[in-house]
């Protein structure tokens, strides 16, 4: 009986001991990621918009992303693909953010134009993506 009633108090007696010697101590060598990726967005582009004057915004993608802790950021979109896009809006401006593993983020920002249907020649003369990513 006597063995019995010791091995949980030893039990106890070891789990700390285990615990705390598994802990480490933070040297000034760790490295900690707090830089930003890189993010280089695509250029300002023209939608041209249907019978209705309406077009949907395309996924887009960034021209370049690099970090130096993350081999390929997490991409968000601002206005989010697929959003109906009014020409009496006239231009949107999109927003790609990039977001690292630790949680660092940057953004770039570009234009994109919506013409209208009738003004096709207009808008001929411009590069049209509104397909890109898609």
């Amino acid at each position: 009986m006597s063995r019995i009633a010791r091995l949980p108090i030893y039990f106890l007696l070891v789990v700390p001991w285990t615990v705390q010697s598994q802990s480490r101590k933070i040297s000034p060598a760790d490295h900690y990621d707090v830089a930003p990726p890189e993010i280089v967005c695509p250029a300002n582009t023209t939608v041209v918009a249907d019978s209705t004057g309406t077009a949907y915004l395309g996924e887009f993608l960034p021209v370049r992303v690099v970090d130096e802790s993350t081999s390929s950021p997490f991409i968000m979109q601002s206005p989010v693909p697929c959003t109906l896009l009014k020409v009496q809006d006239e231009a949107y401006l999109v927003t790609l953010i990039a977001i690292d593993d630790n949680h660092n983020a940057a953004a770039c920002s570009f234009r994109v134009t919506i013409k209208s249907a009738g003004s096709r020649q207009q808008a001929a003369a411009t590069p049209t993506k509104a397909e890109d990513g898609m």
